[in-house]
C-alpha cells in the first residue's frame, strides 16, 4: 500500500511525502487536503522526479514508525501555488511532463496494494 501528498510550510516550501504500507492504511483516511499536521519519524530520499511534480530535489518516506497527528489550522501557512492548465491542453505537452489541473472528480478508486517492476519476490 501506498499513497502520497504534498506538503506546504508558511515559508512556502513544498515537498512531497509518501506513506507506504501500515502507515498507509492507518493514516490514510486521517490526511485531509486543507489541513494541517504533524509528521514525525520519515525518512529524508532523493526526489524520484518521475512521481513528483514539486521542484524539491528531496522527498520524505514514512512506514510504520510514523506518528501522524492533525493540528489546528496555522493561518501564516498560504495556498498551494498552482500553473492551472486546461485538461484539452495535456494532448500537445511533452512526455513526460508536469501539470496541474482543476477538475471535479466524477469517480474513483480505494486504496490499492501495488508491487513495484524491481522488487525481489
Amino acid at each position: 500500500m501506498v499513497f502520497s501528498v504534498e506538503l506546504l510550510d508558511r515559508e512556502g516550501g513544498e515537498i512531497r511525502a509518501s506513506l507506504f504500507n501500515e502507515a498507509a492504511e492507518q493514516h490514510y483516511d486521517l490526511m485531509q487536503c486543507g489541513r494541517c499536521f504533524t509528521l514525525c519519524n520519515g525518512s529524508v530520499r532523493p526526489a524520484q522526479k518521475k512521481y513528483s511534480v514539486l521542484k524539491h530535489g528531496y522527498e520524505l518516506v514514512f512506514d510504520g514508525r510514523c506518528q501522524i497527528h492533525m493540528v489546528d489550522d496555522d493561518a501564516d501557512i498560504g495556498a498551494v501555488r498552482l500553473a492551472v492548465q486546461k485538461i484539452a491542453s495535456v494532448t500537445q505537452m511533452a512526455v513526460p511532463s508536469s501539470v496541474d489541473i482543476c477538475g471535479v472528480i466524477v469517480s474513483g478508486s480505494t486504496l490499492k496494494s501495488f508491487r513495484p517492476k524491481k522488487e525481489k519476490l
